[in-house]
């Protein structure tokens, strides 16, 4: 009973202050339809409070600021701020008009907006931001991770139409990579839409990666890896003044693209970037099986590679694209330098980048303590010609023979 006389009003949990609470309607407000504007009155309401009052629960939270008043602090009129206060009474029930008969508000009579329904709501408010917040970033992986399936979707359709011609099975599916969503539209699909949409475009991606490795009408399988690595297919085809993958293509758009020779006309951008995503001696890797650069990797990176290959499928190349764009947060490399990588040598060869970057953290005398800065470093050895990559994964090799 002391305890209840000490603390006759709700307070904050341990550790948070009025101005947690401000921060936190800001943010979860578009979440929760409540309009910026509407958000910002609330914050106003919460300014004229005293802080101590959201913490110690000796007394309610109540702002006596006259409607006057905070229409002049947010730049609206009185009349905004009146339906403003009974939305937020309402509606949202954040908050309690008690005012005197006339309207009035005032320290001396208690008359005022109180706000010790926003403190009792205030644990569920935290919440719901940690759900949105987790939501979000399931959504920014899941676009991120449609970047790599896109630019491998595109690249194999290249790659298989310039081969085989527009045979009725690549036409089909070329239609529906074209129907796929453009990128800039993706975090508003919402998150149920957006995953079913990845598992399609994985399972497109694995039909075109069996058309490569077993042809499109033949069923024996080519045991080459990584497929034509030697061949246009390191030239990934990126849209000019953008590091993310490239925006999709109308049908007529889409017909020039598969249609063109791979070599392309002088003002192409395959035939500017000739060369650039060719690795050194590509014939070095002829021993590097699927299976053999899975045990080069790294643990963690073996983690993603067993999370990526569902239902026991042969490892591919799409495999350790996927799983070295979930291990880049986990090693501090940002967008901008995966992106520069995936430019000048293609994805896949990034990908090997990677995987030497990430392995060499654990080398008996040199460890790498910064792989951002190493893989940089690897990219500007490749410009100058002086990576010798096939060596970096012999040396891998090597260790893991000698463990």
């Amino acid at each position: 009973m002391q305890a209840l006389q000490r603390h006759p009003f709700p307070a904050l949990p341990r550790g948070f202050q009025r101005g947690h609470v401000q921060e936190l309607i800001v943010e979860i407000a578009p979440y929760i339809g409540m309009s910026a504007n509407l958000a910002m009155t609330l914050v106003c309401i919460i300014t004229h409070t005293r802080p101590r009052d959201w913490t110690e629960g000796e007394v309610e939270p109540i702002c006596y600021a006259k409607q006057t008043t905070l229409a002049a602090k947010l730049g609206r009129t009185p009349r905004a701020v009146r339906a403003a206060e009974a939305k937020l009474a309402k509606v949202f029930r954040f908050i309690d008009k008690r005012v005197a008969a006339n309207g009035g508000r005032s320290r001396a009579g208690g008359a005022g907006l109180t706000l010790s329904r926003l403190i009792e709501v205030f644990p569920a408010l935290l919440t719901l931001r940690d759900q949105m917040r987790a939501e979000r970033d399931r959504i920014e992986h899941l676009a991120r991770r449609r970047s790599v399936l896109y630019r491998h979707a595109k690249e194999s359709l290249i790659e298989l139409t310039s081969r085989h011609g527009t045979v009725p099975a690549l036409q089909s599916l070329c239609t529906s990579f074209l129907e796929w969503p453009a990128s800039r539209d993706l975090r508003s699909l919402g998150l149920d839409e957006l995953e079913a949409h990845l598992i399609a475009a994985k399972a497109l991606c694995s039909s075109l990666d069996a058309y490569q490795n077993h042809g499109i009408s033949s069923a024996q399988a080519d045991d080459n890896f990584p497929p034509h690595i030697q061949d246009s297919k390191q030239d990934y085809l990126v849209d000019e003044g953008t590091c993310d993958e490239p925006k999709p293509l109308d049908e007529p758009q889409a017909e020039e693209v598969l249609d063109a020779a791979p070599d392309g006309a002088a003002t192409c951008r395959e035939k500017q970037r000739e060369g650039a995503g060719r690795l050194r001696n590509p014939q070095s890797f002829a021993w590097l099986t699927p299976q053999q650069l899975y045990r080069l990797c790294s643990p963690d990176m073996q983690f993603y590679l067993d999370a990526e290959q569902q239902r026991h499928e042969p490892l591919s190349e799409l495999h350790f694209k996927l799983a070295a764009r979930r291990r880049l947060p986990e090693l501090g490399i940002n967008d901008r330098i995966w992106h520069d990588a995936i430019e000048s040598v293609g994805e896949f060869a990034a990908t090997l980048f990677l995987i030497v970057t990430d392995a060499n953290r654990f080398h008996p005398k040199t460890p790498v303590a910064n792989p951002s800065g190493y893989l940089r470093a690897m990219l500007q050895r490749h410009r100058i010609g002086t990576l010798n990559l096939a060596g970096s994964f012999i040396g891998l090799s090597e260790r893991m023979r000698r463990a």
